[in-house]
């Protein structure tokens, strides 16, 4: 178990600030490095962040070995070169507030394995900024949205530059929080299965709200807006239920 209070932690060299093995704690502490901030390193890495920062040219914190956790309460990670936070196989991630930064990738990132969805981000909270997508979560991976603001920043109108950008067997259920594109598309599906479960969201975009190409989508009282001369939702599927929503397009 180690715990970091109130310190000053800087890394100019091209490695990692802190490698984990067991239990972390980050309180009122502030890491800045070129390399990867916080390297989940084993199955029993457990990584919480109750505040402070991490400003980082790499990761700023990666889950890499299968079991091992983040969970962010209040801080703020900022990547300047890379995804800020990345979930491999097998990992969890929970962010219940703070604010999450990536000015050039994905603020969180992940990929699983088939076929146990044993890959997951739950976002409860906070403020996550991507520079092309808020979100990425592909192969076999789980996305929950409880609360909290998902945003991206890319001023090109492109598919590929979605807040939420998910495809190949992934699940998706929002119930809550608001998903922000002033420049491009809101949630996007290009290939692969992905299941959408949406309920009391708020989707904010200039181009489409959501851009969605296979298998299942369910939306309940949802405001969608779009800005732009696009489509609250195009669909390219056969299953979509939507109830008590408004889009204003």
């Amino acid at each position: 178990f180690s715990s970091l209070k109130g310190k000053k932690m800087k890394n100019n060299n091209l490695t990692t600030a802190i490698i984990n093995n067991k239990e972390l704690i980050l309180e009122n502490t502030n890491i800045t490095t070129i390399g990867k901030g916080v390297y989940n390193n084993s199955s029993t890495a457990i990584f919480t962040m109750n505040g402070g920062s991490i400003t980082s040219n790499s990761f700023g914190v990666e889950n890499y070995v299968a079991g091992s956790s983040f969970t962010m309460n209040n801080g703020t990670i900022l990547s300047t070169a890379a995804e800020t936070i990345v979930n491999r196989v097998g990992t969890t991630m929970t962010i219940n507030d703070g604010t999450i930064t990536s000015n050039t990738h994905a603020a969180l990132w992940q990929s699983g394995q088939c076929c146990n969805y044993n890959t997951v981000i739950n976002v409860n909270g906070g403020t996550i900024t991507g520079y092309n997508q808020g979100i990425y979560s592909n192969y076999f991976t789980i996305l929950n949205i409880s609360g909290g603001e998902v945003s991206n920043t890319h001023t090109t109108i492109s598919a590929d530059n979605s807040v939420i950008y998910s495809y190949q067997y992934v699940r998706v259920n929002i119930t809550g929080g608001k998903i922000y594109s002033p420049n491009s598309y809101g949630i996007y599906n290009p290939y692969g299965e992905v299941y959408y479960n949406i309920q009391n969201a708020v989707i904010d975009t200039y181009a489409d709200g959501l851009n969605i190409r296979y298998n299942s989508l369910v939306i309940d009282n949802t405001e969608i807006t779009v800005r732009g001369d696009y489509s609250g939702i195009w669909d390219g599927r056969e299953n979509v239920t939507v109830t008590n929503t408004t889009i204003k397009s």
